[in-house]
């Protein structure tokens, strides 16, 4: 990029998004004169740092159409050949995580996976309204089917009501309301049938989003961390309203807030378990 611009190749470009980034990355640095867990978040913040300058950098790289939409094709066919060829490999020989699917690293968690499935469906998505035709067209579509199987598999409710969503916007959006609408409800009855009992059982759960009582007896573990969490980020947030506790040191102040919060009997589940973030 600085050889670029010192030739006059590219542009200096900005906007509203790097300024955001940037001015997180700034309260990321101010936090660290008093964070929870100095070594933590000092980490996290030098990631932070570089995802800023990768991100600064792409978009005076990125600067046409054809620069962004190869850029989606390579993103979205090493997502396609990685994590997703790794994760039905797995779930295939038996490597799952209470019958959910997941693959390893960053992905050993099947929520964020599926959430990383979900946008690269979207980049996908965006690469069918530019190939019109040919073999990297059947390959998306492919590509895109395969994605569907491992957000089905994950049975991660938020990424599955989150497709939903989607599916809805580009209805909102398209001419042809009636084809989206028909052909997005065949896929999730098709993308159901097909998931095995445990994960059809696990989404089920779905249906009991109003009865908070039968929530928790239905998913006790997942409903009752999640609302520990929310308590003890209310707290933090009172007592570090601007600048934070630091980028990551998260995992630590949940740790002791869930603790003091789960004395008085106001938090239930595994509130003071170590290190539940």
């Amino acid at each position: 990029v600085l050889l670029g611009l010192l030739i006059g190749y590219l542009r200096f470009r900005w906007g509203l998004e790097a300024t955001a980034l940037v001015a997180v990355l700034a309260l990321a640095i101010l936090s660290l004169h008093d964070p929870l867990d100095p070594v933590w978040a000092t980490q996290r913040t030098w990631e932070l740092a570089k995802i800023t300058l990768v991100f600064v950098a792409s978009i005076h790289l990125l600067n046409s159409g054809r620069r962004v939409a190869g850029f989606a094709t390579i993103w979205f066919g090493l997502f396609v050949l990685f994590p997703v060829r790794g994760t039905l490999v797995n779930y295939a020989r038996g490597y799952q995580l209470g019958g959910r699917a997941l693959w390893n690293h960053v992905w050993e968690n099947p929520n964020d996976l599926a959430a990383g499935a979900l946008i690269t469906a979207a980049v996908g998505g965006a690469l069918l309204c530019v190939v019109r035709r040919g073999s990297i067209r059947i390959g998306i579509v492919v590509g895109l089917a395969l994605l569907g199987v491992v957000v089905v598999l994950s049975g991660s409710r938020g990424v599955f009501l989150g497709t939903v969503g989607a599916a809805l916007m580009l209805a909102w959006h398209t001419r042809r309301v009636t084809k989206v609408l028909v052909a997005s409800g065949c896929l999730l009855l098709l993308g159901l049938a097909a998931a095995p009992q445990p994960i059809r059982e696990r989404l089920a759960t779905l249906t009991q989003l109003g009865d908070p009582e039968a929530m928790r007896t239905a998913d006790a573990g997942s409903v009752k961390e999640r609302v520990t969490l929310w308590k003890t980020a209310f707290a933090i947030i009172g007592d570090y309203p601007i600048l934070g506790i630091g980028v990551g040191a998260f995992p630590m102040a949940n740790q002791q807030y869930a603790r003091d919060l789960a004395h008085d009997g106001s938090v239930f589940g595994r509130a003071a378990a170590p290190r539940q973030d």
